[in-house]
């Protein structure tokens, strides 16, 4: 199997107008995330996660120092990948800005099965 057969799902989220964190994603069994696209958003500068095995366990996510697992967001749309290895064994993401959004911001949750 080479790179180029391992097939990426695109899982949308939406952080609705006025609010600071989006909708649930549920990845299938055996999916990390593995990137982020997302819009223009110029409210926030970085995304925090709520994660879980079920979506009515959501717990914030930590980089293991015991800080909030954060990634840095440009204020113009853009793709970036993260480390599959760091949301290993989660099952439910919701991601989470600072600031309320001004309209509603779709993101895409780039998944794959390893």
């Amino acid at each position: 199997m080479t790179p180029s057969d391992i097939a990426v799902n695109y899982v949308p989220v939406t952080i609705a107008n006025g609010e600071t964190e989006s909708s649930i994603a549920e990845l299938g069994i055996g999916e990390y995330l593995v990137g982020i696209r997302h819009p223009a958003i110029t409210t926030s500068t970085e995304f925090n996660f709520e994660v879980g095995i079920k979506d009515d366990d959501l717990v914030d996510m930590s980089d293991g120092s015991g800080s909030a697992y954060a990634v840095t967001i440009p204020a113009t749309p853009s793709y970036f990948p993260v480390l599959p290895g760091d949301f290993a064994g989660i099952k439910c993401i919701k991601v989470k800005v600072a600031d309320a959004q001004i309209g509603d911001k779709v993101i895409y949750l780039a998944t794959r099965s390893y």
